[in-house]
């Protein structure tokens, strides 16, 4: 009889996963893997959470002449599911009890709760859920076991035939596209699957919002010495991070000086974003960040285990306006990996999917906007992976008024996806104009100061992508924004030659009200204009919307950040798992408080008696 099982490792953190720097292999910390030296594992398999690999089983018994005591040998791309076991095959030979050599082929998925003893296994074999493969069967290439199916030992599965049923028999067979469906769904699933890194490593410094790179080239045009600083705000106060985490979050902040744009990123930057002009990409040929410098990070105890975060940023505007998206992902990261950990990566990619598919049979013009707070890059490639596809069987299915995909605002994953990348500006434009040159006039003279670095004759665009001339209303409230626009002939030609607005807070309803009122009053037709929504969207809130844009005769499109790239529940009781409330906003620009005033007041930032002076 087979030895018991040694005890299994103590639990680890949840989604925690190993990856071999050789070979890419992912192993999760709660898999039981034991006499490794006698496994060898193919490259970029995965071995999920409870899986079990009995390495230790050593064949006493050798052929003649060998002294190898590998008794599994894996594939690439083998799949090994939650609380499956591989188990070597043995019989008693020549009055000895012996341990045989088990060999599996590329392209394996072994499902979970499965046990399997068999001696051979080819290439592109699925073998289904709570299955049993008894001792030496053989399973050749491209076959399928069915969930619950029992193999007696000995079986041998024929290749593309479907085994099921227990006893388990030839049920059907596979098409020979099966295979390259299977091998493209082992890589898709890799891709998927969580490696735990801490400290964090973005990727890249493209790993950010398009907008802090349209920012960037504005501010080095126009702005290149002045000095502004940044600070950090944990909205969620029950929120606390420990010593370890913030300790964690340093690191890799500190990650982030160590990267460079690429020759291949730079081409692509070039090729894909017309509007970045040739002196702002040889100023990013040499960019680098300076944490050490720039950013400093402090930990304050509230208690024995966790306290607070201050994060406050410093330097020059051109040289630190990048930090705020990675910094922020960094925390996110780092807090759901060390201090909430009740949650798990688990079909991240199929519910963004269905988002997807709902949102564009409906009419919707997306764009993911959710790099900031979302709560793992993993998480991040998961969803992207699914609206994209969500997006390719939409416009497969030729279906009236589908909605599409039009990008992401992450450049880094729009370079992967071969999307768009999707942003033109943000808050921060405005509000250091306004601390600069004075809050009167202040929306006026950033759109003006943006069309001198987007608009002609320093840029023409030749296609919708490449014009970024979408106002942002609520810097200092939507109110003030149309008070400033229509005082001045030069507002009144922005609003005839810009493609439309973002609403980012406030009255949905009534902004667009407004909005149409406004366009009217100026002689201009709202069903050229367009309305990008961006507010905390969800998917019922954008259907809402888009039923009340097409009654109201105007264009729309929906950002949808957090709901897509962090919305999990708890496992422990199913509850909603909430995001980190948190912002990064300017602060202070030339030694001069920075500040805004939302059309939500929750939202408002700054220092209090500034945003109290503005206001009289």
């Amino acid at each position: 009889m087979p030895r018991p099982a040694p005890p299994p490792p103590p639990p680890a953190q949840p989604g925690e996963y190993i990856q071999t720097a050789a070979t890419g292999n992912k192993i999760s910390r709660r898999s039981c893997i034991y006499g490794a030296s006698n496994i060898v594992l193919g490259g970029k398999c995965i071995v999920h959470t409870g899986a079990m690999i009995r390495g230790d089983l050593v064949r006493v018994l050798r052929t003649q002449g060998s002294s190898s005591s590998v008794v599994i040998v894996t594939g690439r791309y083998l799949r090994l599911e939650q609380g499956s076991i591989l188990h070597p095959p043995a019989k008693t030979y020549q009055g000895v009890f012996s341990y045989f050599p088990m060999r599996i082929g590329d392209y394996v998925r072994i499902g979970a709760h499965s046990i399997v003893e068999a001696a051979q296994i080819g290439s592109h074999v699925d073998i289904g859920e709570r299955c049993i493969i008894g001792r030496f069967c053989v399973i050749r290439d491209g076959a399928q076991i069915l969930d619950g199916a029992v193999l007696a030992p000995q079986t041998v599965v024929p290749s593309h035939c479907i085994y099921g049923g227990s006893p388990a028999r030839r049920v059907g067979t596979l098409p020979e596209s099966f295979t390259s469906s299977h091998e493209l769904d082992s890589r898709c699933r890799r891709s998927l699957c969580y490696t735990m890194t801490i400290p964090v490593r973005l990727p890249s410094l493209l790993d950010t919002d398009l907008y802090k790179f349209t920012m960037q080239q504005a501010v080095l045009h126009h702005f290149p010495d002045t000095q502004v600083t940044y600070h950090f705000t944990n909205r969620a106060g029950d929120m606390l991070f420990t010593r370890e985490c913030a300790d964690q979050i340093q690191l890799a902040i500190n990650h982030l000086g160590t990267l460079r744009l690429t020759p291949d990123e730079l081409e692509w930057l070039r090729t894909s974003c017309a509007y970045l002009r040739e002196p702002y990409l040889s100023f990013l040929r040499e960019f680098a960040l300076r944490p050490a410098e720039q950013v400093q990070l402090c930990y304050t105890p509230v208690n024995d285990t966790h306290g607070t975060l201050g994060i406050d940023i410093r330097g020059a505007w051109k040289d630190v306006i990048l930090y705020e998206v990675p910094v922020m992902a960094i925390i996110s990261e780092t807090y759901f990996a060390m201090c909430d950990t009740d949650w798990r990566l688990d079909g991240q990619r199929e519910q963004a999917y269905r988002k997807g598919r709902d949102l564009l049979e409906h009419g919707i013009v997306l764009s993911e906007f959710g790099t900031r707070r979302r709560r793992s890059l993993a998480t991040h490639e998961a969803v992207m992976d699914g609206l994209v596809q969500a997006h390719k069987d939409v416009q497969a299915a030729h279906l009236p008024k589908a909605g599409r995909l039009l990008g992401t605002s992450n450049v880094h994953l729009a370079k992967k996806y071969g999307l768009v990348p999707s942003g033109t500006i943000a808050h921060e434009w405005t509000m250091g104009i306004a601390t600069l040159m004075g809050y009167e006039h202040s929306n006026l003279h950033a759109l003006l100061l943006w069309d001198k670095v987007y608009q002609p004759p320093a840029f023409t665009p030749t296609q919708p992508s490449e014009d970024l001339t979408i106002a942002l209303t609520d810097t200092f409230s939507t109110k003030v924004f149309w008070e400033d626009i229509t005082s001045n002939p030069l507002g009144s030609d922005i609003l005839k030659r810009w493609r439309g607005l973002r609403q980012d807070s406030g009255d949905s309803g009534a902004f667009v009200q407004h909005a149409l009122d406004m366009y009217r009053k100026m002689g201009i037709d709202p069903s050229t204009k367009l309305v990008i929504f961006s507010d905390g969207l969800n998917v019922s809130r954008c259907k809402e919307l888009q039923r009340m844009a097409e009654e109201c005769g105007i264009r729309a499109g929906f950002g949808v950040g957090t709901n897509l790239t962090n919305d999990f529940c708890r496992v422990s009781d199913g509850t909603p798992s909430r995001a980190l409330n948190m912002v990064i906003k300017l602060s202070s620009v030339q030694g001069k408080p920075a500040i805004k005033i939302s059309d939500d007041l929750t939202k408002n930032t700054g220092d209090p008696d500034e945003v109290a002076y503005v206001q009289l």
